[in-house]
């Protein structure tokens, strides 16, 4: 709590500084300052603060005053004349260094080719965000009888698969809602062609531009182009630093040489390869050395102990109290989609389709409809009546669990091969209705299908 509020009382100072001071020549100082000041500060009381504490720390003014830094490159006027709610996003929401798409708001983009990759950056990134979650806490429950290494690898990637691949990918769709043209945080790494691709096109844009901002030209300017290059790699190599070695309490140096040598195969190498040869250089170089960025005092001191939590805060009640709780917002889950059933002949505007139909071809349409309502309405009925049969694992009941399980599996299936995403009508409404649906149609089959069966064959029998 007392980082917190440091890291807040901090970074409200340099706020002020972005807002009140007045003149180029003393904004251009403080910016030029205020990183160096406040990190060297860091490390001179890291003492004082737990691990944890300097997580906290590290984390919000490494973020946060690399912004004010930016902002205090912009004259006073013009940070004065950006939109407040622009200004509030970029400050603390975006983790982005840019500030000029937060000047002005303007209406979300209806043309298609720009909602597409949005739509489509939002359904995957949602994907991920709930895959990493789910791994998480497995990984809570599970983990006193999983060994520490495990777990440490394991959770960490579950956090790169959440934060990055997750909230990373559905964050500019949310800002852009709110009518701030932001690009993206990350651009298909996994597509990456070589080491200099990934680093500069594709991973943690964020810090591209904050290199771009603050650092590259004069670096450009005092070492030419391949020492700027090799600079901002010594860059990452530092705030690494801050960011994991700075909170880990040790493993000084290794995130460093990860990036000392990703700047020399970046420099020196990869200009010399082509085609699968730069493929392979880049995820070796990527993967292979990843202990030395992740080191021991990383994962046993932060990551470890996260799992540890997870499992005392998930432990605190049975397994049997959770899956009674979980087969409850199952059974009320059904319910939820039939709430967004009834509007898909209005939002659909079937009033505007269905008449180009032969009046056969309509009746049939609508009572296609009507029987897959009607399941719906009996699954969720059904559910909640026997409750305390799907508990008990009955073999009635644990049937019909299982044909719920194959209908929404069908239904998750159809949506991701048949209808995908971009078919569905563009708009905020829509896009987050899909991936909200879809989530819900896994859960019910995840529950229903594999976990009420699985539970039953646990308690090794199936009850007549």
């Amino acid at each position: 709590m007392f980082a917190l509020l440091v890291s807040i009382f901090v970074y409200a100072l340099a706020l002020a500084l972005a807002w009140f001071v007045e003149g180029d020549k003393p904004r251009k100082f403080v910016s030029s300052a205020l990183l160096p000041v406040a990190l060297g500060a860091m490390l001179t009381a890291g003492q004082l603060f737990s691990p944890v504490e300097r997580l906290v720390l590290s984390t919000i003014l490494l973020l946060g005053l690399v912004k004010c830094a930016v902002a205090l490159r912009r004259s006073r006027a013009d940070v004065r004349s950006f939109s407040r709610l622009g200004l509030a996003l970029y400050f603390f929401v975006w983790p982005g260094a840019n500030m000029a798409p937060f000047k002005t708001r303007a209406t979300p983009s209806e043309d298609e080719a720009e909602r597409r990759p949005l739509a489509r950056a939002l359904f995957g990134g949602a994907t991920c965000a709930v895959l990493g979650v789910a791994s998480l806490l497995a990984l809570g429950w599970f983990a006193g009888s999983l060994s520490a290494q495990f777990l440490g690898w394991a959770t960490i990637f579950a956090l790169l698969l959440t934060v990055h691949f997750g909230v990373g990918e559905m964050l500019p769709w949310a800002v852009q809602q709110l009518g701030f043209r932001v690009g993206a945080l990350f651009r298909a790494p996994l597509a990456s062609e070589s080491l200099p691709d990934f680093w500069s096109r594709r991973w943690n844009l964020a810090f591209v531009e904050m290199n771009s901002l603050l650092f590259l030209r004069p670096l450009r300017k005092r070492f030419g182009a391949t020492g700027a290059i090799f600079g901002t790699f010594v860059l990452s190599g530092l705030f690494h630093e801050i960011a994991l070695s700075y909170p880990g309490g040790g493993g000084w140096g290794g995130p460093m040489l990860y990036f000392l040598l990703h700047g020399a195969l970046c420099v020196f190498v990869a200009p010399r390869l082509a085609g699968i040869a730069n493929r392979v250089l880049a995820w070796v170089a990527i993967l292979l050395p990843l202990p030395l960025l992740f080191h021991n005092p990383v994962r046993e001191v932060l990551v470890v102990p996260l799992d540890f939590w997870l499992s005392g805060l998930l432990h605190t009640r049975s397994f049997d109290w959770w899956f009674s709780l979980c087969l409850w917002l199952g059974s009320i889950g059904h319910f939820c989609i039939l709430g967004a059933s009834f509007q898909v002949p209005k939002r659909l505007g079937w009033h505007e389709d269905l008449p180009k139909l032969s009046r056969f071809n309509r009746k049939v349409f609508w009572t296609y409809g009507a029987f897959i309502v009607l399941c719906i309405v009996s699954f969720g009925i059904l559910t909640l009546m026997l409750h305390g049969e799907l508990l008990r694992g009955d073999k009635a009941a644990v049937a019909l669990s299982m044909f719920i399980g194959v209908f929404w599996a069908a239904r998750v299936g159809t949506d991701l091969f048949y209808f995908k995403h971009d078919d569905w009508p563009r708009g905020w409404e829509f896009e987050f209705g899909h991936v909200a649906l879809t989530f819900l149609f896994s859960c019910l089959t995840v529950l229903f299908g594999i976990v009420v069966p699985l539970h039953a064959l646990w308690l090794g029998y199936l009850r007549a």
